[in-house]
């Protein structure tokens, strides 16, 4: 929660309870003072006050709170007889009935504004983090081409002209990567992502192009990697699985300290399973519920904390689900992607297993 709207935060403890029981008191010893000018008139409608104070500060269920004591104390001390309940009286028992539907009401109006309030608080402010990150996410690549392109300004031999050409390759396919991913996410989050087109497609061309795409990953980071792949025919978007697929295997392999290792493994049954696992720094068990939010980045995260958040868009617009688990920190992770099995393959797949070094 932002502190800035930390005055925004119920106290929902024995001290909002206090000041409710508080709040009832003084608006009791206020009506009783004013009994001379109010007689028996509303003998309840001024512990509305009661309610609305101890609905701003501890919510619904202090507001609620305030109401049943509010109607015990008027009902004893200002409807007569006093003293005694009157609830006998057909018309005594609406008007208190009347005014424990207005004070639960009041307190669920307060409530929603309230959470309103705080929930437009805490968009502003993570609107602001974001700004914040993704221009320096964009920053980055923007002085590596700035760089590039002044080396190749000046003389410089053909071999540093070729280096800061392929920087300039390298960085706009980041800063490539990066809108698209906001795009995507822009879509999901207005509901206007339809451009799925399932077809009946082969789980292990999608996986084989998922494992090509992180090829430099693998060698930048001299991981081993290991891959399993039975085959068989998923009813699936094939690019958008791709994708998918990619970014789990990228977020195993930048988590993955070096001479870590990273396995993939596709297995059939009654659904196809495909399973990614790394040896790398794993997930914290207070990380885990959160982990495929949009915008949820890890500790040595270096972008948009987008990746997880499409993976899991994508296999569900593709009729599977994704999980993650992990032990502990320190102790690797596991993706799991479920899909329904359309049908068998109709080829024997070749093994394709192994240990590649880089």
């Amino acid at each position: 929660m932002v502190e800035r709207a930390s005055w925004l935060r119920y106290d929902r403890g024995w001290r909002a309870y206090a000041l409710a029981s508080g709040f009832v008191a003084a608006v009791a010893a206020a009506r009783f003072a004013l009994h001379r000018l109010l007689g028996n008139e509303v003998p309840l409608l001024p512990f509305i006050f009661a309610v609305l104070g101890a609905s701003v500060v501890g919510g619904l269920r202090v507001g609620l709170y305030a109401t049943a004591l509010s109607t015990v104390f008027g009902q004893l001390l200002f409807v007569r007889p006093y003293g005694a309940y009157a609830l006998s009286d057909p018309a005594e028992a609406l008007r208190c009935a009347i005014f424990v539907l207005v004070g639960a009401l009041l307190s669920s109006v307060i409530e929603l504004l309230r959470d309103a309030r705080l929930d437009a608080l805490r968009a502003n402010e993570e609107k602001d983090a974001f700004i914040a990150m993704l221009a320096h996410e964009f920053r980055n690549p923007i002085n590596a081409v700035q760089t590039a392109v002044a080396i190749m300004k000046t003389r410089q031999t053909d071999e540093r002209r070729t280096w800061a050409r392929d920087l300039i390759e390298r960085q706009a396919t980041v800063m490539d990567r990066l809108v698209d991913d906001l795009l995507d996410a822009s879509r999901i989050r207005r509901q206007a992502f339809n451009e799925t087109q399932r077809q009946p497609t082969s789980i292990r061309s999608v996986v084989e192009s998922a494992i090509a795409s992180i090829q430099p990953l693998l060698q930048d980071g001299r991981l081993q990697f290991d891959a399993e792949i039975d085959d068989g025919v998923v009813m699936v978007d094939p690019m958008r699985l791709q994708q998918a697929l990619a970014n789990l295997l990228a977020n195993a392999c930048r988590y993955t300290p070096p001479g870590g290792r990273v396995s993939v493994a596709v297995t059939i049954s009654t659904m196809v399973h495909v399973t990614i696992r790394d040896t790398g720094i794993g997930i914290s068990p207070t990380d885990l519920p959160r982990l495929f939010e949009p915008f949820q980045r890890g500790p040595h995260s270096n972008g948009l904390g987008l990746g997880l958040f499409l993976a899991r868009t994508f296999v569900q617009y593709s009729g599977g689900t994704l999980e993650a688990t992990s032990t502990g920190a320190g102790r690797g992770s596991t993706f799991v992607v479920r899909l329904p099995l359309l049908r068998h393959a109709t080829r024997v797949p070749e093994a394709m297993s192994g240990t590649r070094s880089a």
